[in-house]
């Protein structure tokens, strides 16, 4: 379950049941293969290389480790103590992949998907000050409630055009200025794997293939924007994005006193200019990028993902990793014959041995690689990942999902601001990328974490089971009625680290506990006030692992 923990892990190891193989074949073939087909597929792939190493492979995680990374991979947060608790007890054979499936259907994983792709898309600190991001945040989250196809809303991110305050996407271009340069180069980013921006000036120095030409022939399929500003009555600012009819992108010369050289458009990395027409060229460029022929979209969308999940990213062609190679061809063929479905993605990646793996490590294991994906990395936790869990574990969230997002996204927005300026981070740098920690965070809350009783109680479908189950938080809940010791510790310890305590370490919150006389309701409150404290800011609530 855990690397690192503070006060010591237990384990319960349980081994899937096996799951039919599917041939490489079959999915080239688009022959119908369940989630559970395609991830076993991939786990005889790595077998064979954990063989032909010589790699003892880790052991399968617990149910209460699978959960709660399952809870902080797909919703962005620890799951509930109730949640938890209820999986744990659950005796059904396919509950792993039955959690998978609600997990998918929660409002956490819309929220945490959009904020993903808030972030890949604007960096951590837009630069233009009227941004909408709340705009395209409530647009990319309706994407993924709707589970409409990858390729279909990166197409209308593509193409967007209107005000940005009605028109989430074009909240996209308005972050870069409406730019060519800058957009071109940060979709060449985000969803072909490609980092372009240095041969804006000069040639690449490593790949021959991505002159300064190439990068402003890509940049003029958004040579034709076009900027609408106006300032209404009532002193409001109102951007917005158009296509002009007319226009080409000139490339500025390197000498002085040489004219600027007009760009005819053309692909990254294909060698003829493409037919354009008269069509609306951002149109053209979407079509091409979302193409289920573009093999650049396809592995770098599906690399996200992997990496997303297992924390480790899957290296493309290169001498050693011929391994990585199969698992990708797998997983983009079997993406593109999906529809783009990356709800199914997630489940493929979510069913194999590998992602399900302890961080810890057989003994035999010895010190592998993370690229042999023998046991799983130690993931830190981003950025949202940290303020949802510390809103959840300290009871803080609004009973109502509305009003929470509410309260979330204003503090996120905030909060990244001032890490930016407080704690170094770039502007332009992903989630993944997030260095905070838990006192940093604690003090951007300005220490009302642990001072508020928070909501009496939260409504939740139970994590597998029809019926719906009441959930409540903060320590005061805890505290509350004529619970007994054990039972307010295990419920702490679900509530903040998704486990039961071991038996060593209930007995070491028991002797915290004061007894005969001493034992004074404020005395108990202080005595699990400093368990709480002890867990939440243990390396367990700190990582994903």
């Amino acid at each position: 379950m855990a690397a690192v923990t503070i006060l010591g892990l237990g384990l319960l190891l349980l081994v899937p049941a096996a799951t039919p193989t599917l041939a490489l074949d079959d999915v080239e073939e688009g022959k119908e293969a369940t989630p559970a087909a395609i991830a076993a597929r991939i786990d005889a792939i790595l077998a064979e290389h954990h063989a032909r190493e010589e790699i003892t492979p880790a052991p399968v995680i617990d149910d209460a480790g699978y959960y709660r990374r399952l809870s902080l991979d797909l919703g962005g947060v620890i799951p509930r103590a109730e949640e938890a608790r209820s999986f744990v007890a659950l005796d059904a054979e396919e509950k792993r992949s039955q959690a998978v499936d609600w997990m998918l259907a929660s409002p956490d994983y819309a929220e945490f998907q959009a904020e993903y792709w808030v972030t890949a898309l604007l960096g951590r600190a837009p630069r233009y000050p009227r941004l909408r991001v709340e705009s395209l945040r409530q647009w990319l989250r309706r994407q993924f409630e709707e589970a409409v196809p990858f390729d279909a809303w990166v197409r209308e991110l593509i193409t967007a055009e209107g005000f940005i305050e009605a028109s989430g996407p074009a909240n996209f271009y308005w972050r870069y200025a409406v730019q060519p340069v800058e957009v071109s180069s940060r979709l060449s980013h985000v969803f072909l794997g490609v980092k372009v921006h240095c041969a804006q000036c000069h040639d690449h120095p490593y790949d021959e293939r991505l002159t300064r030409d190439r990068f402003w022939e890509q940049a003029a399929f958004f040579g034709r924007m076009g900027r609408v500003s106006y300032r209404a009555a009532d002193e409001e600012y109102h951007d917005g994005l158009t296509e002009r009819a007319g226009g080409e992108l000139r490339m500025p010369p390197l000498e002085a006193g040489q004219p600027a050289t007009p760009m005819k458009p053309r692909f990254l990395f294909e060698a003829e200019y493409p037919e354009i027409g008269e069509v609306n060229r951002r149109q053209r460029f979407a079509a091409w990028l979302t193409s289920g022929d573009n093999d650049l979209f396809t592995t770098t969308v599906v690399t996200r993902v992997w990496a997303q999940l297992t924390g480790v990213e899957l290296i493309r062609g290169e001498e050693g990793f011929e391994f990585h190679d199969e698992i990708l061809a797998i997983l983009a063929k079997d993406f593109v014959a999906s529809g783009f479905d990356l709800t199914r993605l997630f489940r493929v990646v979510t069913a194999t041995t590998c992602y399900q793996r302890e961080s810890r490590g057989a003994a035999e294991t010895g010190d592998v690689e993370p690229e042999d994906f023998a046991r799983a990395p130690l993931k830190r936790l981003g950025g949202e990942q940290l303020a949802r869990s510390l809103l959840r574990a300290s009871g803080q969230e609004e009973p109502q999902p509305d009003k929470n997002r509410q309260r979330l996204n204003r503090f996120l927005d905030n909060t990244f601001r001032q890490y930016v300026r407080s704690f170094g981070q770039e502007a332009l740098a992903e989630r993944d990328d997030f260095e905070g920690s838990v006192p940093q965070m604690l003090l951007l809350f300005n220490a009302g974490l642990s001072n508020g009783a928070g909501p009496a109680q939260m409504r939740r479908p139970d994590p597998v089971a029809e019926n719906r189950k009441t959930f409540r938080g903060s320590l005061a809940v805890i505290m509350r009625g004529k619970a007994t010791d054990d039972d307010r510790i295990d419920q702490l310890f679900f509530w903040v680290v998704g486990r039961a305590p071991t038996d060593e370490e209930r007995a070491g919150v028991h002797e915290m506990i004061p007894d005969g006389k001493a034992r004074k309701p404020d005395a108990v409150r202080a005595a699990f006030e400093d368990v709480y404290w002890v867990l939440i800011n243990s390396a367990e609530f700190t990582f994903n692992h």
